[in-house]
């Protein structure tokens, strides 16, 4: 499901099969404070989201990560998708980096987003079906 999500270019961006963001260009940041070492911060990490079907928007926390250096701290942010009438757009903010970037969604990536919100929908109401949580059919 996470795979499926509208995704579009904000940092360079390819998605891995778990559906972490491998990013194309990773972040350097520094080891030490006035150092010259870095550490290259280099994976998007998707977390807990929230959609609601009713606005067509998805919102979720992520973190970047040093893949390579497990103990470094993670940097927290937050991604937002929005479908909904009034201003579409798509919002990845990283405070502790200073990365703030919104781009407005066109009418495609719009119709993209709404689908795959949907799905999403769907395949969750399926699921309290199969698992025996309810019993009906998805409408």
């Amino acid at each position: 499901m996470k795979k499926k999500i509208l995704l579009f270019v904000v940092l360079a961006l390819s998605l891995t099969a778990r559906g972490d963001v491998l990013l194309t260009n990773p972040v350097p940041q520094p080891t030490v404070l006035g150092g010259a070492g870095t550490v290259d911060y280099d994976t998007l990490e998707i977390l807990n989201f929230t959609v609601d079907p009713q606005a067509g928007s998805i919102s979720t926390r992520v973190r970047l990560v040093a893949s390579s250096d497990p103990n470094r701290p993670a940097l927290a942010g937050t991604y937002a998708i929005v479908t909904g009438t009034g201003n579409p757009h798509a919002r990845l903010v990283i405070p502790t980096i200073g990365f703030d970037q919104s781009l407005s969604l066109s009418a495609g990536q719009v119709a993209a987003g709404q689908a795959d919100i949907a799905d999403f929908v769907t395949k969750l109401s399926n699921a309290a079906i199969v698992f025996g949580l309810t019993a009906g059919t998805v409408q």
